[in-house]
Parts: structure tokens; C-alpha cells; sequence
């Protein structure tokens, strides 16, 4: 069956925030050296462990295109009781939640360009499907409360960002991420973008 198939809308559950690193506290997690932009984005269809870093472009701060760098750090099962508003519905109680701890790595564009970039993932269940993800109630927001999967993650700086947002699976195990150029933020998946057949993809 053609991935197409499956990609009809994205399963977003409304039910807490997501983080983006925003505390002065003692990080949890560190960032790691990942060295310099290549000249092309990484290619389609490429497969990568945790650790590795794919080079995609994402629209920048000025609007144009930048090359950006995703490294999944970790994919791991989190506490429900850590997530605040976790179980306010019944049917985000009976998913299964992983924290998803992200870095993203760029090129300033001066000195006082101090905008995070991301890169946008998309989680899988373990037989390739999309799995959901919590967003608050604004929609599928990927930006809240720092501490909404526990973690306490360093600031921006310097052209490096960590993110962790909480995956949602219906089954106990996760089968990854993968970046296919569609946004958490759209409700329906860009299918005319370059890596909609042949995403990049992270297993745990």
C-alpha cells in the first residue's frame, strides 16, 4: 500500500502543552557537537539511529530557507504523572506517552540573532502509522511549558536548541520519528514536499 495511503490527517490530542527549552535551572540534558552545516540537505528516504543528525531545509527567521540540523537524542517512555493534564480525557489516558528530546543546530545569521529554529517531526507507531502527540488547547501547538516532559532543558544559544514534546502511541512500543516536510501545526500533510514519500526517519 502507497505511504500516501495512510497519510490522511494527523492524530493530535489536545491534552497539555509541549516544551521548547526556556529554563535557568540545571539542565537535564546537554547538548552535543554535531559540527558544521554540510553543503546539501541530508537525502530522502534516509534512515538514522538515535544520535544522528539529518540537515533538512526549514524556513528561517528571515523567511528564506536555511539549512537546519535534527539530532534525536532520546525517545523514552515518560511517567504519565509527570505530564500536567495528562489524563483529562479518557482517550489520551489509554495512549502510551514517550519523551521526545530534540536538538536543533544552525548558523546564526548575526551576532544578535537569537531565534530558535525546529525542525518538524512527526512520530510513529510501531507499524509505521502516525502516532499522535499532546498539543494544548490552542491546537497542535509545538511550544508550552518547558517542563512538560520533566525535563529542564538549557536555553538557546549560540545556534543550538533542544525541544522535548511528548509522543503518543496507542500500542506500548514506538516505532520512531520521521521527518516528512509536513508541520505538527497543519492538519493535513504536505504531500507535494520532497520528503513525503521518503521521509527521514529515527528508530529508538
Amino acid at each position: 500500500m502507497p505511504r500516501i495511503a495512510r497519510r490522511v490527517s494527523f492524530p493530535v490530542l489536545a491534552a497539555a502543552a509541549l516544551c521548547l527549552a526556556g529554563c535557568s535551572a540545571a539542565a537535564d540534558v546537554s547538548p552535543v557537537e554535531v559540527g558544521d552545516a554540510p553543503a546539501e540537505a541530508t537525502v530522502p528516504g534516509t534512515a538514522l539511529s538515535i544520535g544522528d543528525t539529518a540537515w533538512v531545509k526549514v524556513p528561517g527567521a528571515s523567511g528564506e530557507e536555511e539549512l537546519v540540523g535534527a539530532t534525536v537524542l532520546s525517545m523514552d517512555p515518560i511517567d504519565a504523572d509527570r505530564i500536567e493534564g495528562f489524563a483529562q480525557t479518557a482517550e489520551v489516558a489509554s495512549r502510551h506517552p514517550f519523551a521526545i528530546v530534540v536538538q536543533y543546530t544552525w548558523t546564526p545569521v548575526s551576532e544578535y540573532d537569537s531565534t530558535a529554529r525546529t525542525v518538524p517531526l512527526i512520530p510513529l507507531e510501531s507499524d509505521g502509522s502516525f502516532a499522535g502527540w499532546l498539543a494544548n488547547d490552542v491546537g497542535n501547538v509545538a511550544m508550552g511549558d518547558a517542563d512538560a516532559c520533566g525535563l529542564t532543558l538549557p536555553e538557546p544559544k549560540d545556534g543550538t536548541a533542544l525541544e522535548c514534546w511528548v509522543a503518543l502511541t496507542t500500542g506500548a512500543d514506538l516505532g520512531g520519528v520521521e521527518f516528512n516536510g509536513t508541520s505538527r501545526t497543519a492538519t493535513f500533510p504536505d504531500e507535494d514536499h520532497p520528503y513525503a514519500e521518503q521521509p527521514v526517519t529515527w528508530k529508538p
